[in-house]
């Protein structure tokens, strides 16, 4: 293959990702769109990764290894590997997460058409991966669902674009900044990215399923936040100034809802989930979930209330189906 300047770089973060490494470079290798790179920044992997991307990287000269020490976390390998990429476009993909053989072309003409938006992103399908075996159907970690305000919906909702499944131009990117390398935000960190990216780029979503996310043992954690990463984040929205007005109070009625299941499931035994979901009505008064635990708040004292309302979450997710994210108080596979 030839080594010409790409068009397209793509970020790959790997950690002992050997068994996946095949398939998702089989997914990239079939993109109808071929003048990219890809630079693999590997986080002194401790299985076989480091060889599999070198007979890759024998084989195909758009592959670039970028052997690192240990640093344990994603934002770092981002960063390095971002640090040399020579593309105009920068595109991100997981180690073990796969591609439409489209993406790229059909992201690349959605960026063509919308030349005001800086970013683009699309839908993802979660998979079991092969190993788990497993017959039940996976749950919806990344929901389908339109972003108007991108900004409100990453404050209010968490994290709703899958990494895999975004585009963007390199000025975007320039605007945007690298990744933040604090070890609090180390399953948060493509969070305070998207934070920051939705105060300074447009956002466009390309129609169509482009990526297929893949579960297994070693990323099902990742999609529950934690109270350390929660307040890694407001600290920085804080410091930037980003919380101010109907953002503020929609971001702090999540806050205080989260608090809440936290110390219902015990992660933060100081807090009382009663104050804290009172706290997130009086934020957010307009919305009828809210007043539904409000009103559990003040009819179930004590050990009663986690009880009530992880049978209604359940309810929920019963009731929503296939569609259900999972929840802390549901189970993360439910």
């Amino acid at each position: 293959m030839s080594a010409a300047r790409p068009l397209v770089s793509v970020v790959t973060p790997c950690w002992n990702a050997a068994r996946y490494l095949p398939a998702t470079y089989a997914s990239l290798r079939r993109q109808t769109h071929d003048a990219w790179e890809w630079i693999v920044a590997d986080d002194a992997s401790t299985d076989a990764s480091l060889s599999v991307l070198e007979r890759l990287a024998a084989r195909d000269a758009r592959v670039r290894v970028l052997p690192q020490a240990h640093a344990g976390l994603p934002a770092t390998m981002r960063n390095r590997a971002l640090e040399v990429a020579r593309g105009d476009v920068i595109a991100f993909l997981d180690a073990d997460d796969l591609w439409h053989p489209q993406k790229l072309e059909r992201q690349l003409a959605c960026l063509k058409r919308h030349r005001d938006a800086g970013l683009t992103w699309s839908f993802v399908q979660e998979f079991w991966s092969p190993e788990w075996k497993r017959a039940t159907a996976p749950p919806t970690f990344w929901a389908r669902r339109d972003a108007p305000d991108p900004f409100v919906m990453l404050l209010t909702r968490g994290n709703i674009f899958c990494t895999s499944s975004l585009l963007l131009r390199r000025d975007a990117f320039e605007a945007i900044g690298p990744f933040d390398e604090d070890p609090d935000l180390r399953i948060g960190e493509d969070h305070d990215f998207l934070l920051r990216a939705a105060r300074r780029v447009s956002f466009v979503r390309t129609p169509g399923v482009l990526v297929r996310y893949r579960l297994h043992p070693g990323n099902v954690t990742r999609s529950h936040t934690t109270a350390r990463m929660d307040a890694a984040l407001r600290q920085r929205l804080e410091k930037r100034g980003d919380l101010h007005g109907r953002a503020r109070r929609l971001y702090l009625s999540t806050w205080h809802l989260k608090r809440a299941e936290r110390a219902m499931t015990g992660d933060e035994p100081g807090n009382d989930p009663r104050v804290e979901l009172l706290r997130a009505w009086a934020c957010n008064p307009l919305d009828a979930t809210r007043w539904v635990g409000a009103g559990l708040a003040l009819a179930f004292p004590g050990p009663l209330l986690p009880r009530v309302y992880q049978a209604l979450k359940r309810t929920q997710a019963r009731a929503q189906g296939r569609a259900a994210s999972p929840h802390r108080l549901t189970g993360h596979l439910d």
